[in-house]
């Protein structure tokens, strides 16, 4: 396994869900965590590259659709994952085919269910890594 194996980014602007993500991921994953969408590019560029990127919808600055445009552009390799809430299953959709999306989440997301899909999303970053053809 390489280095991003596990690495998760968590992007949203509630700092409070970013707490709880922390507390509750950091024995199974690598956690990082960005308040919007220009922190994350930051954080990315750091950082990055991740297994998996988190992000939600609904975000002032830079909506988690563009910004997981950008991370399938920059980082094509990484899973992306978008929390949304209710009223916006249809900007979703039209999310999902632009990201390349691995899986929408509604917000609230019970924990067991983004784990689940947390652990999906690096086992098929494992799949693509391996799949990849050496350099």
């Amino acid at each position: 396994m390489d280095n991003t194996a596990n690495k998760i980014l968590f992007v949203d602007d509630d700092m409070f869900l970013l707490a709880a993500v922390q507390r509750n991921l950091r024995k199974r994953f690598a956690v990082d965590t960005a308040t919007g969408g220009a922190a994350a590019l930051d954080v990315l560029s750091r950082q990055g590259p991740y297994a998996v990127v988190v992000a939600d919808l609904g975000m002032p600055g830079m909506t988690g659709a563009e910004l997981l445009r950008v991370c399938r552009e920059r980082f094509p390799d990484t899973v992306r994952i978008m929390l949304t809430g209710d009223t916006e299953q249809e900007e979703a959709r039209v999310a999902a085919d632009q990201a390349g999306l691995f899986r929408v989440l509604s917000k609230p997301c019970p924990a067991d269910v983004l784990i689940g899909a947390l652990e999906d999303g690096v086992r098929q970053h494992g799949l693509t890594a391996t799949q990849r053809p050496a350099s």
